[in-house]
């Protein structure tokens, strides 16, 4: 793991501690959740989360910056946020997707993966 994924990953575990929260077990998810948050802060200049579209409005898209205003509602109701890098600390933590979130997913990761090709 690169220097800037690792004060990244950090900065993450720390502020998800602060909150209550943990960050997904599944190092592979955080990992390639990283690598689209520092595909954005290079491309958009802010580390917006992978699982949301950019759209170019600045108030809107100020929202989408990890961790995103959603956060909280979202591991609330689900145990996690929408794309598993934060997660409830209890046992409600829903660790199954649904076959839209996995759809979700695979999008996400091969954008990702495109990414890292180019």
């Amino acid at each position: 793991m690169n220097t800037r994924k690792e004060k990244l990953l950090y900065g993450f575990k720390r502020y998800a501690e602060s909150q209550g929260f943990t960050l997904n077990s599944d190092e592979e998810v955080v990992d390639m959740l990283l690598d689209g948050m520092l595909w954005n802060k290079e491309e958009y200049g802010f580390q917006y989360c992978p699982c949301r579209a950019v759209t170019g409005d600045k108030e809107k898209d100020g929202k989408l910056v990890c961790p995103c205003v959603y956060i909280h509602e979202e591991v609330e109701r689900m145990g996690r946020c929408w794309c598993g890098f934060f997660v409830n600390t209890d046992s409600k933590f829903k660790k199954t997707f649904t076959e839209h979130e996995m759809q979700d997913w695979y999008q996400i990761w091969n954008k990702v993966e495109d990414r890292n090709k180019s």
